[in-house]
């Protein structure tokens, strides 16, 4: 389906048919092949966020501060099951498990939702997901959410200033708030995102 106004202020969701960039469909595909031998299940959707490169105004944007971005091809994208799960339990996986080992929780309640604990010296990469997912649930005031089967591949290069975090963290947005049958515009999901990263 298709979600879009006049306007294009939403976000649009895509058939896999619909993609016209052969790169990003075989990923998409090989994406839902682990992820049927992760879960025993299809995904029923697959978010995607791209990075970005700021062509003016390099990390000013997190000041309120304007910037002028550019999206890139490189994204993050994150296939997600949620109509064949009870309770409220999320399983975050990547297509590099052996880099980057699943992680699970349950919604802690509306007040702490997720617990995000950060470490000096070590990049917890499921953090990048909890806020996007904390920040959604937050703003929607959320207090019995979807549990959630969640797989991840992202090709933004880890530190090369195309944004890897932001794409992550938008994307985990995205995929929350499309799981919970919420319908954000794009000005509310970017918004959102900038908040809890």
């Amino acid at each position: 389906s298709l979600i879009m106004t006049e306007s294009n202020e939403f976000v649009p969701t895509l058939s896999l048919y619909s993609i016209d960039q052969s790169a990003l469909l075989k990923r998409c595909r090989t994406l839902i092949e682990k992820f049927i031998s992760l879960y025993n299940s299809p995904p029923d959707f697959i978010a995607r966020a791209p990075g970005r490169v700021n062509l003016i105004g390099e990390h000013i944007d997190y000041a309120g501060l304007g910037v002028l971005p550019m999206a890139i091809n490189n994204d993050v994208i994150i296939a997600v099951n949620f109509s064949n799960k009870k309770g409220t339990n999320v399983r975050l996986s990547n297509i590099l498990d052996e880099k980057y080992e699943q992680r699970c929780w349950d919604f802690e309640g509306k007040d702490k939702i997720v617990e995000i604990i950060v470490e000096d010296g070590v990049s917890e990469w499921s953090n990048y997901f909890k806020c996007g997912y904390k920040g959604i649930l937050r703003h929607l005031g959320i207090d019995n959410p979807v549990g959630m089967d969640c797989l991840v591949d992202g090709i933004v290069p880890i530190g090369a200033g195309l944004s890897s975090s932001s794409s992550f963290v938008c994307c985990a947005a995205l995929a929350t708030s499309l799981a919970n049958n919420a319908i954000l515009t794009k000005k509310q999901i970017t918004e959102i995102s900038i908040e809890c990263e």
